[in-house]
């Protein structure tokens, strides 16, 4: 990355990681903000003119997935090494120049292996928003399904009884059988009492009981 395109830069460390293994291509989270990192002001972001970049100075894939001039922005960005308390990324902001790098916004998660990345921060398109190459639809089920501001970090998605949302499948993206998968989600479980699960696979027939959690793979 050419640092000379931009006027300002603001040097991040990355704490918190206590795990032994260094983790390659890791999606962190950038939290913005007025003066958050010191000096940054978002008066000098002019049509997105944002990059980033490691220790190196090579440049460092990054997805914004929420940009709010009055509160806090949230950017996604591909670390390919982390490990310790003081592994570094440089952004760099405020371009002197029209003529900046792409942005590679997918490569935050294709990079890590992943499939299906859904942030649900866009209330206005919440059923196409999977962040990846892979460009997965989204589907839901009868019921309430509706934006709500009140997620861990961000928007969520707020579901009601009956209603499911099934991520659509891909020729190119399938999972051998015996091969390993992850899934994640932050889920908060309001009034509702009755039998639910967070994740199934079609004709699924198991199903939590409360706080539960189950993945069933039929």
């Amino acid at each position: 990355l050419d640092a000379t395109l931009f006027a300002k830069k603001s040097v991040m460390t990355i704490s918190g990681y206590a795990g032994s293994t260094t983790l390659a291509n890791f999606p962190v989270l950038v939290r913005l903000a007025a003066d958050s990192p010191s000096g940054f002001a978002y008066a000098d972001v002019t049509n997105g003119d944002i990059r980033f970049a490691d220790a190196n100075g090579n440049s460092l894939p990054f997805e914004i997935e929420k940009w709010d001039p009055s509160g806090e922005s949230h950017v996604w960005v591909s670390v390919p090494s982390l490990s310790g308390q003081a592994t570094t990324i440089t952004m760099y902001y405020g371009a002197i120049t029209g003529k900046l790098p792409p942005v590679d916004s997918t490569g935050v998660w294709s990079l890590a292996g992943y499939q299906n990345v859904l942030h649900y921060s866009d209330a206005s398109g919440y059923l196409d928003i999977d962040s990846t190459d892979n460009d997965l639809t989204i589907s839901k089920g009868a019921g309430d399904f509706s934006a709500d501001s009140s997620g861990v970090l961000g928007s969520c998605m707020k579901i009601g009884s009956k209603t499911g949302i099934k991520v659509g499948t891909h020729s190119g993206r399938m999972w051998e059988a015996g091969g390993a998968v992850t899934f994640s989600a932050w889920g908060n479980r309001s009034t509702d009492t009755g039998a639910r699960y967070l994740f199934g696979t079609s004709g699924a027939t198991a199903y939590a009981q409360n706080s539960t959690f189950t993945v069933t793979v039929g």
